[in-house]
């Protein structure tokens, strides 16, 4: 686990796992072609944060800044989860509203707290899966969506 302990292994992993009545030997755990998810770890809730078009550098829980498109996490449910945001090249901004779907979200956005230009944030992650996203514009402010872009 990581940053206060609220990760948990099914970080990003898509291998999958025995279940009972599978093929293999469901005992061990060991890894088979029967594509069923790891849910051993109990209490594990999916977060899924989308840089829509990979202009933001975004850091989930205080880990390495990454462009993906799309980072997904498990955390416990009830998890605080920081996220950090910045613009990934020069040709990029933070805008005035990064965020979208977060705790600091009221329907048009969430500035976060701006600190040089980074934009850090929090979203609560309860018993179900959770989306968030954030976009970093063009520096004339264009390029960004205005729909939500977690259905």
């Amino acid at each position: 686990m990581a940053a206060g302990g609220a990760f948990a292994a099914c970080n990003g992993d898509d291998s999958t796992v025995n279940q009972p009545g599978d093929s293999g030997n469901p005992e061990d755990g060991s890894i088979s072609d029967t594509n069923v998810p790891d849910t051993a770890e109990a209490g594990c809730v999916t977060l899924t944060v989308k840089n829509i078009l990979s202009w933001c550098a975004i850091s989930v829980g205080g880990g390495t800044e990454q462009t993906l498109e799309a980072q997904t996490v498990c955390v416990a449910p009830g998890s605080t989860v920081t996220l950090t945001a910045a613009p990934s090249s020069a040709t990029f901004e933070l805008g005035p509203r990064p965020w979208h779907d977060t705790s600091g979200d009221t329907g048009s956005g969430d500035p976060g707290h701006v600190i040089g230009s980074a934009s850090t944030t929090t979203v609560v992650v309860g018993a179900s899966e959770k989306c968030v996203w954030a976009c970093c514009p063009f520096t004339n402010g264009s390029g960004c969506p205005t729909t939500d872009q977690c259905p």
